[in-house]
This record gives C-alpha cells, sequence and structure tokens, in this order.
C-alpha cells in the first residue's frame, strides 16, 4: 500500500520511464547519424528517470506506509 505521496512519486517515475522510452524510440528510428537534438532528448529523459527512481527509492526507506510494499 502506498501513501499519497508515495503514489506520487510512482505516479511520476512511471511518466518519466514513458518519456524515456519514447526518446529511445525516437533515437532508434532517427538517421544514422542521429541528431544532437534527439540524443539530448535521451540524456535528459534518462536523468530524470533517474532523478524519479531515487526520490521513490528515498520516500520509501522513510514512509511507514510505503515501506511495506
Amino acid at each position: 500500500m502506498l501513501c499519497a505521496s508515495g503514489f506520487e512519486f510512482q505516479e511520476k517515475l512511471r511518466l518519466a520511464m514513458m518519456e524515456q522510452e519514447a526518446a529511445k524510440r525516437s533515437l532508434s528510428h532517427a538517421a544514422p547519424v542521429p541528431s544532437h537534438h534527439s540524443v539530448k532528448r535521451l540524456e535528459d529523459a534518462s536523468r530524470r528517470y533517474d532523478k524519479r527512481l531515487s526520490d521513490f527509492q528515498n520516500h520509501k526507506q522513510v514512509c511507514a506506509l510505503c515501506k511495506e510494499s
């Protein structure tokens, strides 16, 4: 069971994962030499995903409700 904050962290993590996957697909469908914009988009999406994952894990460590799930 997640608390409201835990659910919000989980939702942000899910959205960041979807964004990262979309950036990967975009990069894989790019021309043989990917554009700077495509590479930057993937790097930014990956950073956001890593940050969201860290936030969620840190929250689960301190929240009694979320720790059990």
